[in-house]
This record gives C-alpha cells, structure tokens and sequence, in this order.
C-alpha cells in the first residue's frame, strides 16, 4: 500500500494492480480465445462454425425479408390448402422438430465445452481475486483510516483557530 503524493489517498502497489488485472485476464480472456480459436473467429479461412458478420446480416435480412410471407402461410394454411395438403402439417411439424433438434444437437456439445471453459477460466482465475481481494478489502479500510484523520485533523486545527480568536 502507499499513499498519493498529497497523502489523502490509499493507493494499491502495482504489483496487486497486475494481478488484479491478469485475474480479469484469465477469467475472460480464456473463454473469449477459446471461442476465437475454436470458432474461426478471426480468421479468413472456411472454419465449419465459423459465425461471421456476413452470416448475421443474411439471417436478419431473411429473417425480415419474410417474416410476414411466413405469418399469413401460417394463417392461410387450412384454408387455401386441399385436404391432402393439409394432412402435410403433421409431416412439417415433425421435420421441423428434427432440424431443430439436429441444429441442437450439432450446437449443444460446443456449448458444453464453452460452459466448462467459462467455469474453468473463473476457478482457475480464484487464487489471482483472492490475493487482488485481499488488498483491496485492505486498502479500502485503510482509506477509511485515513479520511478519518483528515478530519479529526480539520476539526483540531479549527478548534484551535477557535481558542486563538477567542484569546485574542
């Protein structure tokens, strides 16, 4: 701990300043380097998960493009539809289950890992947060310390202004 040149503030050594800062390192910078190494993220190459900004913009374009086309498909269904074609809403229903199942499917073992990895990554950085936490508990009740003698010290100077005025 050391004060400021003006000595009214606790200040942290830089030492516990660069473990608190390596700490928040670990803790997000491991999930979000896994996520870029595992994705593709950054790079130009054709990676099979690769969820570029290209991508978002199509799907949102789509996504507006016909939405209100799917809406009242939806609406019309039953009655626009011969009876032959409406017995295909059973057949939809389940292959629309299936896609999303196998999208799931497909998706679901990446989001384990990236769980494991945020759970890793902030275990991993506890020791880093104690020693930082530690520190910081203590400087702050340190600054506490120290706001308190700057004020007892202003009310014994102005005690004193007081006594002289009054002797004079």
């Amino acid at each position: 701990m050391k004060l400021n040149k003006k000595n009214t503030k606790v200040k942290l050594d830089t030492k516990y300043l660069f473990i608190g800062n390596f700490a928040l390192l670990v803790q997000y910078g491991l999930p979000i380097a896994y996520v870029t190494h595992t994705y593709g993220l950054l790079t130009w190459q054709n990676e099979t998960y690769a969820f570029t900004g290209g991508a978002m913009i199509s799907v949102a374009i789509a996504y507006f493009a016909f939405k209100n086309k799917i809406k009242s498909f939806i609406a019309d269904y039953d009655t626009h539809l011969s009876q032959t074609a409406q017995r295909m809403k059973v057949g939809f229903g389940w292959l629309t289950a299936g896609l999303v199942i196998w999208f799931a499917s497909i998706y679901l073992t990446a989001f384990l890992w990236l769980c494991v990895v945020l759970g890793g990554s902030a275990l991993i950085s506890y020791p880093l947060w104690l020693v930082y936490d530690k520190q910081n508990i203590e400087k702050h009740d340190l600054q506490k310390l120290l706001d308190e003698r700057i004020k007892e010290n202003k009310l014994s100077t102005l005690e004193t202004l007081k006594k002289n005025n009054e002797n004079l």
